[in-house]
């Protein structure tokens, strides 16, 4: 399969799970090669608008930060980012909602993001017959992260995809945890690393993806420069 995109995680992956740590030089050169071949290249992250700008990666790729679980799609302008409008618009009366069902865990450890809330820790919760419908949210390690259905990691990348003619079997996704396995069930190429958890390697090992040797960025490292000798 020939790669035109390529969709990557941040924690446990582009760097190490340490919140502070900042992706390695060798890392950020590597995708600067990769998009030299005219690949796209994204970052699809459950962090916020906030918290990603404390990554100095994001200035070297050519394509959209996917943000919150794919509740925020956030442009490349020049040497800056402006939200996408139109995906905005698109997911904006399920966001009002989440405030609403955000109300049902107001005794729990919420925290908000931009566009979505997250409980820390305790027992799983249990989303409103109501709401049920409209809202789903994935275990990412401690936290639950909340989002509306038609938001998410794939649907945000099916969208970016879409805008740039790309189709998902031309897609490669590196992902870690359990908020990636939507993506990496329908990727072109599902890569993950020896950290990962254990249900993303079977999906993975299932269908015949990428399971590098090493962990997070050392494991990354790996799977590029196996794509840059195979496809280019």
């Amino acid at each position: 399969m020939k790669i035109k995109a390529i969709f990557s995680d941040l924690d446990g992956t582009l760097k190490s799970e340490i919140s502070e740590e900042k992706v390695p030089i060798k890392v950020v050169e590597k995708i600067k090669k990769i998009q030299e071949k005219n690949v796209l290249f994204s970052i699809a992250t459950g962090k916020s608008r906030k918290k990603i700008f404390n990554y100095d990666v994001i200035y070297a790729i050519n394509g959209p930060l996917i943000l919150e679980n794919g509740c925020v799609i956030l442009e490349k302008k020049d040497f800056d980012f402006e939200i996408n409008k139109k995906w905005d618009k698109y997911i904006r009366h399920e966001i009002r909602m989440l405030k609403k069902l955000a109300n049902h865990y107001k005794n729990r450890n919420l925290m908000w993001k931009t566009r979505t809330f997250t409980i820390k820790g305790g027992e799983e919760p249990i989303i409103p017959e109501r709401f049920s419908s409209v809202f789903d949210f994935k275990k990412n390690r401690q936290y639950y992260d909340f989002f509306p259905k038609k938001a998410g990691k794939l649907n945000a990348i099916r969208y970016v995809c879409k805008k740039n003619n790309i189709g998902l079997s031309n897609v490669l996704y590196v992902g870690d945890d359990i908020n990636d396995i939507d993506i990496l069930e329908k990727a072109g190429l599902p890569c993950t690393t020896q950290n990962a958890s254990k249900k993303v390697k079977e999906i993975v090992r299932k269908r015949n993806g990428i399971i590098s040797r090493h962990e997070s960025y050392r494991g990354v490292l790996q799977i590029f420069r196996y794509i840059l000798k195979e496809n280019y």
